[in-house]
């Protein structure tokens, strides 16, 4: 589990460097489920924090990958046993997911 971690971050420093930030959250998000995977969840926590945050920035809050952050990062806090604001996250990331539409056309093409 750990050689795919290391291979994620390898990743996601490529599509860093592509600047696409619909691929840095996409990564990112791999990036978090392995972590919860190894148990690391503070640092899966802190990420979707960041993700989110970014994702806010860039006004793709709104967005498909915006929902499945917020639904991991449910997840994760209610492996924290914050059971409120894991099932809060999780149901605005099922929100957002459902209603976001096609994932290509839902932020400004010069964020591509």
């Amino acid at each position: 589990m750990e050689a795919a971690y290391q291979s994620q971050l390898e990743a996601l420093d490529i599509c860093i460097a592509t600047g696409n930030l619909f691929l840095i959250l996409y990564t990112n998000l791999n990036v978090v489920i392995t972590l919860r995977q190894l148990g690391r969840l503070k640092q899966a926590e802190e990420i979707c924090q960041q993700q989110m945050q970014l994702a806010n920035e860039n006004e793709m809050e709104y967005t498909a990958v915006a929902g499945w952050i917020s639904a991991i990062m449910g997840e994760v806090q209610a492996e924290l046993n914050d059971l409120d604001g894991g099932i809060l996250k999780a149901k605005r990331g099922l929100d957002l997911t459902e209603s976001a539409g096609d994932v290509i056309w839902c932020f400004k093409p010069e964020v591509m």
